[in-house]
């Protein structure tokens, strides 16, 4: 059974992987001998310029490209990704979306499929400011993608207040709608519903609304103010592989609150746990952080500027079933059965308890604050500084990128960027509970493999990309450029040089738009779907690792993008060291039909999957899976070849003389004389 499956899965990489992913080894990539982050060129990116925003595969060649903002914040830059020249390249008609004055300036950018064409869109967020001073309403437009390096010019949809509205998929068509309060009717919860229906892929030159605002689809009544900023996310939480909606809201003076609104299909959203936050939290991500499969919050709290720590809320829910557990429902999860939902999940913020961690800053740091938010004079508007997460060093639990500050420094001219890596917890900094509970704690890493991060004192942002898709996570951090204007930036991309004896994941599910290609339209050629950016994505997975134990994982794809915050639009998951392939990984999204799940078994580790959901049904949907080689398997091939040839010589030769032999007996046979016959 299991010798089919592996073959079933050679042959779909022959037929579907690309040339270079396969049958070719990437011998022009660059190579490094030393381990650690090392620091790359500029990568195309030579010049001061302004901010990375947003990335997104624009051209659709499965590698991801920049959308950069100008330093004034009235324009957009696109620089592709060219893997020959192994650097970033602008296109030819940059800026590709422009505003000539202070009517528009650009705060935030969403890119996403609006218009269900599987191109990909930019929807632009920003204030006017023509006497100097700041409204409440934030303007918001959209520019429509033609080729991959070109865009329309702007659609105005309806403004909303200064919070910015939370992409979704309301409908469960796949299509991006948007859910705010619009300037309009400011104490109104709206969905800004999107009406490019599914499958009907509107032309450039449609002059429908693109968007309307309409009655939020949740069942019961939403008492909630947006803050500003916010961390409200479209993200799966009770386990169901459907995303959800999380909210913060305005508390007290100081304290935030959240709510949780689980996905009940063509039913709506209904408020399944709400509460209190701790004080002065800052923004939430949401990882998986102990490998249970679901997925946890990570966020950071600053009473006061030198009194920041970070803190883990575990996601409770019913854990997954070992071989000696039993499957009922309400005691255990079933590794067969991963996307059940648990309608009993909640978080704890209680200290003291296995279910709330804390990690103070001056313990991790000392001397060193947390930035959390870009001041006026490295941004115009509201920028918060959120803790990145990502698996690094490929052991299967997230790691954490930050940015901190010396005590009494300026946090806009000396911040550094540093890397906390995941351990599991250990007596000596966790208590029994924790370690039964097999919890994790965070130690900053080792300065002598990432001495080329900690050297860095101007940063103003710090997040993970896998630059030139070769399965590894590297950094990029932006930094304050001389002379320039607020927000004016160099960059510093630094490549993972660790050497892991682990293996990794990477998932991407698309909008549905079209099939494995999209038709011509507007005078362009057909065109692959791969740049569309879809949030809401679901993904939880089982593997063995070396020891047997079975272990389960839950990520997701772009829950969160209400502010600028450059995150790729796809899954990165590290494996661990295995023996063993994927036992089953379901895929999960937010389609409104009997099944929104697919099921995969047997997958290899270092691949790629793109699942196109094209279809009313899982069973129909598209799936490509390419297989990312290692860096060995050259020398490996070399062996063999060499070590063939060789063996085939030697069979040469003594094929060659026995041949010889049996001609010398046949010979000696045909001259002896029968003396019998005498």
């Amino acid at each position: 059974m299991e010798f089919m499956t592996y073959l079933r899965i050679s042959l779909f990489l022959i037929v579907n992987s690309s040339p270079s992913a396969v049958f070719g080894f990437d011998f022009y990539r660059k190579k490094f001998k030393s381990e650690g982050l090392i620091e790359y060129d500029r990568l195309g990116l030579n010049l001061p310029h302004g901010s990375i925003i947003g990335m997104g595969d624009s051209n659709a060649d499965q590698f991801q490209d920049l959308f950069i903002l100008s330093e004034d914040q009235l324009s957009i830059n696109l620089y592709l990704w060219n893997r020959d020249r192994f650097e970033f390249t602008p296109v030819q008609n940059n800026p590709i979306i422009s505003h000539s004055s202070s009517q528009f300036i650009i705060t935030n950018v969403i890119l996403t499929d609006l218009n269900h064409d599987g191109r990909l869109d930019v929807l632009l967020m920003g204030f006017k400011n023509p006497s100097g001073s700041w409204n409440k309403e934030l303007m918001m437009e959209i520019c429509y993608g033609i080729d991959g390096q070109t865009f329309s010019s702007g659609v105005h949809i309806p403004s909303s207040l200064s919070s910015h509205p939370l992409a979704i998929d309301s409908q469960g068509s796949m299509n991006i709608d948007l859910l705010g309060l619009p300037s309009s009717l400011p104490s109104v919860f709206k969905l800004w519903r999107n009406n490019h229906g599914h499958h009907q892929n509107s032309g450039l030159n449609d002059t429908n609304p693109p968007f309307e605002l309409v009655d939020i689809p949740f069942r019961g009544q939403l008492d909630c103010k947006l803050p500003n900023p916010h961390s409200s996310a479209f993200i799966d939480l009770d386990g169901d592989c459907l995303a959800d909606i999380f909210l913060t809201c305005e508390g007290s003076s100081s304290q935030q609150t959240y709510q949780i609104w689980t996905n009940s299909k063509s039913q709506g959203f209904t408020l399944a746990r709400e509460g209190a936050l701790p004080k002065a939290t800052k923004q939430i991500t949401f990882a998986d952080v102990d490998r249970d499969g679901t997925i946890d919050m990570i966020f950071a709290t600053c009473p006061t500027t030198d009194q920041c720590s970070i803190h883990v809320a575990y996601n409770q829910q019913i854990p997954l079933c070992d071989n000696a557990s039993p499957s009922t429902y309400g005691e255990c999860r079933d590794h067969q059965t991963l996307c059940t939902a648990d309608p009993n999940f909640k978080f704890s913020f209680e200290p003291g308890q296995s279910t709330f961690s804390s990690f103070s800053i001056s313990k991790l740091f000392p001397g060193y604050n947390l930035v959390t938010s870009l001041s006026a004079k490295d941004f115009i508007g509201t920028s918060p500084v959120s803790i990145q997460t990502g698996d690094f060093d490929l052991d299967g639990f997230p790691d954490l990128l930050l940015l901190i500050t010396p005590h009494g420094s300026d946090s806009g001219s000396s911040a550094t960027p540093r890397l906390l890596k995941s351990l599991a917890c250990t007596i000596s900094s966790c208590t029994e509970q924790e370690i039964k509970d097999h919890r994790r704690r965070f130690i900053a890493s080792d300065e002598k493999l990432v001495k080329s991060l900690n050297s860095i004192t101007d940063a103003k942002s710090a997040f993970f990309m896998d630059i030139d898709e070769d399965g590894t996570l590297d950094l990029v951090v932006q930094r304050a450029a001389v002379g320039g204007q607020p927000g004016a930036r160099s960059v510093t991309f630094l490549k993972n040089n660790f050497f892991n004896d682990a293996f990794f994941l990477k998932a991407m599910v698309l909008n549905g738009a079209c099939s494995t290609w999209c038709p011509a339209r507007d005078g362009q050629p057909e065109y692959r779907p791969y740049g569309v950016n879809y949030p809401g994505g679901s993904y939880k997975f089982t593997i063995q690792d070396t020891y047997g134990t079975r272990r389960a994982t839950a990520v997701a794809q772009m829950g969160f993008q209400a502010y600028p915050s450059p995150i790729t639009p796809y899954a990165f998951v590290g494996l661990g060291r295995t023996n063993n392939y994927i036992e089953k990984l379901f895929v999960g999204t937010t389609i409104h039909g009997p099944e929104h799940v697919l099921a995969l078994e047997g997958l290899l580790p270092n691949s790629q999957l793109v699942v196109i959901p094209y279809g009313n049904a899982p069973r129909l949907w598209s799936r490509q899976l390419y297989l990312h080689p290692g860096d060995w398997i050259p020398w490996v091939t070399a062996t063999l070849a060499i070590a063939t040839a060789i063996l085939a010589v030697i069979v040469g030769v003594l094929h060659v003389n026995e041949k010889r032999e049996d001609e010398r007996e046949r010979r000696r046979k045909a001259h002896t004389i029968n003396f019998d016959a005498l």
